[in-house]
């Protein structure tokens, strides 16, 4: 997991497990940024795995920014990460962004 800050606003990449094992570091790194009110995206592009405590992690991540009335998005989800949102209906209480890189120009 990485953290990138731009500004007021926290971009957090590279997760591929989130889950009962990485769900404790992704709330102890996620605390002090949201505590001094910066916005925060969290990039599930690469997630292979997550569970209900991943799952967790982010629902407390996202309660925490609207108290500190930051925004709090999720970045482009990768498939497995979309299967458990929907299936849990908690994809409709976050802000999805789906971000695709721009298409490389063919030159004829």
């Amino acid at each position: 997991m990485k953290l990138e800050f731009a500004g007021q606003t926290l971009r957090v990449t590279g997760i591929n497990i989130l889950s009962g094992a990485s769900a404790p570091r992704f709330r102890d790194e996620l605390y002090g940024p949201l505590a001094t009110r910066h916005d925060v995206e969290v990039d599930l592009s690469r997630v292979e795995f997550m569970d209900s405590h991943g799952l967790g992690a982010l629902i407390w991540a996202r309660k925490t920014a609207q108290q500190q009335h930051c925004r709090f998005s999720l970045l482009n989800p990768a498939p497995r990460a979309r299967i458990l949102l929907d299936l849990t209906l908690t994809g409709q209480t976050f802000d999805i962004v789906d971000r695709h890189a721009p298409s490389e120009a063919v030159l004829a």
